[in-house]
């Protein structure tokens, strides 16, 4: 099969960082992403210091000032930012081809040599705990982690924290135990660097090589827990009082990860159930029935090495909310009792393979790609032979898996916001 994605090139530079390149996107320009794998730990503390970790980044190192690094990046029109998502930090770098090693070099500075400088560790302990607060009054925030909590124990990195837990750790994460957690992360997190744009390969890989070749971390280790699917009903709410809606999480584990044959059926399904304004839930329960401005379907949490969960998210007015959970339920009975539609498996298929077709034409969007891959532990090929399985999808592929997987009565369901009366 011809690919479907631009030539990928691949370089080991040592033990703990892997480099991929391709060629794309507009003239002179490159654009880099990355990660740090920083292991299988989900204590409130260990996600406290990467939050903590992502917000100092950019605020010195040992060789330069906040304002050092800014001006650096200012002169050359360049960008630097870093965030957090599950088990990685996550880096971003924009800037001209002419500027790729030195820019590439700050962020090795960056990442070796962070000065977590203690007057800006309180600011950025006191944001935090401001952004915690927050988080406790959002209420689909507030229903996610709950519904994680039902139904994944609390190993498990899919177990969300609730933002008392990271307020409680928070408060007793002091600098000292930054500056150890990323030494550690240093020695032991393995490094990918993803790089697309107009730059030839080998100047790349002289660049990456200059920069990171003292970096000592080690290639990821495989999470070892147990894939179990949801066995049982759950309900559970979350009363914050003076909400104008609820947020509503329904789902279930799944049991298996991405690796698994019965990962593109299902994708498909979440496609025809829930993922735009066409699906089924829009246009039953938003268009049909107006008691709701957002509701949509999704497959969340699954990779090669990690099983996940299915679940179905809406919002709706604390007096509707009753009327919400019944048109969701009759939806999902229609769906088991008649499946899909030929046509609908059909447009789903043709919907998600264009989408993803896409992403892979724009540069920023490949590079993500591209990353996620690697996080999933899939091999390269994965890029071309997700559209051709998912092309092989078939009507009874998808009943077969609406039999297996979507069980009503097996649902945990979590509410949060301010309820008309107590329900149960």
């Amino acid at each position: 099969m011809k690919s479907i994605h631009p030539k990928i090139q691949h370089f080991r530079i040592n033990k703990g960082v892997r480099f991929f390149f391709s060629e794309g996107g507009l003239p002179a320009v490159v654009y880099l992403t990355g990660s740090v794998d920083l292991g299988s730990e989900v204590s409130a503390k260990h996600r406290t210091l990467v939050g903590l970790a992502s917000m100092l980044f950019d605020e010195g190192t040992k060789k330069r000032s906040k304002k050092d690094i800014q001006e650096f990046l200012d002169d050359r029109g360049a960008k630097i930012s870093f965030s957090h998502e599950g088990r990685h930090l996550i880096f971003g770098v924009q800037c001209l081809k002419k500027h790729f090693g030195e820019v590439v070099g700050l962020l090795s500075e960056m990442l070796n040599e962070p000065l977590f400088p203690s007057s800006q560790f309180e600011t950025t302990k006191k944001r935090l705990a401001t952004m915690l607060l927050q988080e406790k009054e959002d209420t689909r925030n507030l229903a996610s982690v709950a519904i994680s909590k039902m139904i994944y124990s609390k190993e498990h990195p899919n177990a969300l924290s609730h933002p008392d837990e990271l307020q409680v750790a928070l408060k007793k994460t002091t600098r000292k135990d930054l500056v150890s957690f990323w030494e550690g992360v240093r020695t032991t997190g393995e490094l990918l660097l993803v790089a697309v744009g107009d730059l030839n390969a080998n100047v790349g890989k002289s660049a990456i090589s200059k920069a990171f070749s003292s970096w000592q971390g080690l290639p990821v280790k495989p999470y070892t827990l147990k894939a179990e699917a949801s066995t049982r009903e759950d309900y559970k709410e979350i009363h914050v009082p003076h909400k104008t809606s609820v947020d509503i999480f329904l789902g279930a584990r799944l049991g298996i990860a991405k690796s698994h044959a019965d990962y593109y059926p299902l994708t498909v399904l979440m496609a025809v159930l829930g993922s735009d304004f066409s699906a089924r839930l829009f246009q039953e329960v938003r268009e049909k029935r107006g008691l709701t401005y957002g509701i949509y379907s999704y497959l969340a949490g699954l990779s090669d090495r990690l099983d996940g969960h299915w679940f179905v998210w809406a919002t709706f007015a604390p007096n509707l909310l009753e009327k919400g959970e019944e048109a969701i339920a009759e939806v999902l009975k229609d769906v088991v009792e008649k499946g899909l539609t030929p046509k609908e498996v059909r447009d789903a298929k043709q919907k998600l393979t264009g989408r993803y077709l896409i992403d892979l034409a724009v540069p920023t969007r490949f590079a993500a790609v591209l990353l996620t891959t690697l996080h999933d532990g899939y091999e390269l090929s994965q890029i071309s032979n997700w559209k051709e399985k998912i092309g092989k999808v078939t009507k009874g592929g998808v009943d077969r898996v609406i039999k297996k997987y979507i069980h009503p009565d097996r649902l945990a369901v979590a509410a949060a916001g301010t309820f008309p009366a107590l329900k149960k």
